[in-house]
């Protein structure tokens, strides 16, 4: 659903184009009256429809126009243009009445005496008939419960404009409404519209049979095969004998589909109730096939070329469970990793986690091989909060870079990460609209080569807003905040270090960069670092889009951010290419502020996806 502020844009949009038309109707009729080159043989004609101002009406009956869609077949004879105008008039009447306006008229006039023939369908609108009265009138009822009787349940107001659509609308919106309070099986018997032309009123009553309460039954599902039916049913949202409503059923269709198990979900028509009163709940279902094989690859000038290849099965035991492998490398990192996601463990939107992980490091700042696992509990609290913890275990083997003299280390650390995630946005790959904010908080213990304690705490965040209609410009921004306390920075692992810089971090600086350095330029890692980012995403062509962005940041020996330290700041022009699974993204950036001997003329990515 639009946000308000596309749909403040939107109707801006529509504003300028109707000021535009209203100044220039002359030329608009104009337009109209030109044939079309290349028309076919017959008796040409031009289209004027005069008698309205250049508005909403005036475009719906140019759109609604037989004569103006049929320009370019014209009819062969004098009589045949006559007849089509009148047909044409008829019509035009017809939606003049579906817009309240019951006394109009529509007179066409067809000037043979110039050519081309010109037709000329004189509009008199007439008054705005109102809405007058609404009535309901339910027939065969034994108990008048869940039964609408206010309009303003429907959103229907008295003294609104008589259109079809509203009364339309205001039909639907009952049955619906009834559908919700426990009475599916409602339907209108007959509707009786009357106008009053002597004070320019609608009056409409509608006759309804609201049919029996009745109450949730049993969901049955016809058609899975490798899904388990027992693990479905943990999704129907009601309990047996709950009063019928018809929004659980349509979450039980939400639930169903975002499983991602299944090509189709039908829910079938309901049948009569049963003797106690409930209802059936058919769902036929088709499932998809449930292992997938992917591959990507991405190149950066601090990474040098990189790729991965991962195998996902998504419904390992028969009840969504998921595994997935992921083998991924550049000239920085290779790592191995086991996902597996439990869904809907205990209750609904609550998932049970492990990873395990090999890893291996070897940048400017340490050489480190690690293996890591985690289990844990992920769950949706609210429809934009989550949240996640869980105990974690690291082995590693380092090499500190930052000691002349230093060989490997061991460590075994265990940690217990924790994070909550507010998330309104509208696409994961390539957000529009809406916010990110993760706050997240690990204390770890560590021993074998030294005993160790700290905490480490990050928040970060990102904003979207598109600033014109049909996303053509998106500004988005983003920030991170980490800080680690327990430990000076020479005590804590290389690994366990805030590091900076980089294509996921401050692009035009490379991977780790930033922050203090040693005697050969190498990075030390710190305990604290800022980051900020802006783009302007323009989207050039339904395929193409440029992406001027600026980023700063840097890393600080402190537990936390002094204030008043500089920030190393780059500006980049990045193009996008975009895929059915997101935003082919190349991005060029050059330090601004750069470090002399230490940073270069610029760095270069490419990859999958938005930079945030």
């Amino acid at each position: 659903m639009p946000s308000p502020v596309r749909r403040l844009v939107a109707l801006a949009a529509v504003a300028i184009v109707a000021a535009a038309a209203s100044a220039v109707p002359a030329a608009r009729a104009q337009n109209d009256a030109v044939p079309t080159p290349g028309a076919a043989p017959g008796v040409a004609y031009t289209v004027v429809i005069s008698g309205v101002v250049e508005n909403d009406i005036a475009l719906l009956l140019r759109e609604s126009s037989q004569l103006v869609a049929l320009r370019e077949r014209p009819p062969g004879s004098l009589a045949g243009l006559r007849r089509r105008a009148e047909d044409d008039s008829a019509r035009l009447v017809e939606v003049l009445r579906s817009k309240g306006f019951y006394a109009a008229t529509v007179t066409p006039h067809v000037d043979a005496d110039v050519s081309p023939v010109k037709v000329d369908l004189v509009v008199e609108t007439g008054v705005l008939y109102l809405l007058g009265e609404f009535s309901i009138l339910y027939e065969g009822v034994a108990e008048r419960g869940g039964l609408i009787e206010d309009l303003e349940e429907l959103d229907l107001h008295l003294g609104v404009p008589a259109e079809g659509v509203t009364v339309v609308a205001a039909q639907q919106g009952l049955i619906r409404r009834l559908a919700e309070r426990g009475r599916p099986l409602a339907r209108v018997l007959d509707r009786r519209v009357t106008v009053d032309h002597a004070d320019a009123t609608m009056r409409v009553e509608l006759r309804v049979d609201p049919g029996s309460l009745a109450h949730l039954g049993k969901a049955e599902f016809r058609g899975t095969k490798a899904v388990e039916p027992a693990y479905l049913q943990r999704l129907v949202p009601w309990a047996e004998g709950a009063v019928f409503d018809q929004r659980m059923v349509d979450q039980l269709r939400t639930r169903l589909w975002a499983t991602d198990l299944f090509g189709t979900v039908t829910i079938l028509p309901f049948g009569s109730p049963a003797a106690d009163g409930t209802l059936p709940v058919i769902v036929d279902v088709t499932e998809r096939a449930a292992r997938t094989i992917s591959a990507g690859a991405n190149f950066s000038t601090d990474r040098g070329v990189g790729g991965d290849v991962s195998w996902e099965h998504r419904n390992l035991l028969g009840e969504q469970e998921s595994l997935k492998f992921r083998a991924a490398g550049d000239f920085v990192e290779q790592s191995l990793t086991a996902d597996f996601r439990k869904p809907n463990v205990g209750r609904y939107e609550q998932a049970a986690l492990a990873n395990a992980a090999a890893i291996r490091h070897d940048t400017d700042a340490y050489r480190e091989r690690t293996v890591t696992t985690f289990v844990g509990i992920e769950r949706k609290f609210a429809r934009v909060w989550s949240g996640r913890v869980g105990p974690s275990l690291d082995y590693s083997v380092l090499n500190d870079n930052d000691h002349d003299n230093a060989g490997e280390e061991t460590f075994l650390i265990g940690g217990l990460p924790a994070s909550v995630t507010r998330d309104t946005t509208d696409d994961a790959l390539d957000p529009t609209q809406g916010t990110r904010l993760t706050a997240g908080l690990t204390p770890s213990v560590g021993t074998l080569e030294r005993d160790i304690t700290f905490l480490t705490q990050e928040l970060g965040g990102s904003a979207y807003l598109s600033v014109m209609t049909e996303d053509r410009v998106v500004l988005a921004a983003r920030f991170r905040l980490a800080s680690l306390l327990g430990a000076e920075t020479d005590q804590l692992p290389a690994s366990k270090r805030i590091y900076g810089g980089g294509g996921g971090s401050v692009r035009g600086y490379a991977f780790q960069s930033l922050g203090p350095l040693d005697s050969e330029n190498d990075p030390l890692g710190g305990r604290s670092a800022v980051e900020v980012g802006f783009e302007t995403r323009v989207r050039v062509t339904e395929d193409f889009g440029l992406v001027p962005f600026v980023e700063g940041g840097n890393v600080f020996d402190a537990s936390l951010p002094p204030l008043g330290e500089t920030l190393q700041w780059a500006a980049g022009l990045g193009a996008r290419y975009f895929t059915r699974v997101g935003p082919l993204r190349l991005d060029l950036a050059f330090p601004i502020n750069g470090r002399d001997g230490v940073d270069s003329f610029f760095e270069f990515y490419v990859s999958l996806g938005q930079a945030f």
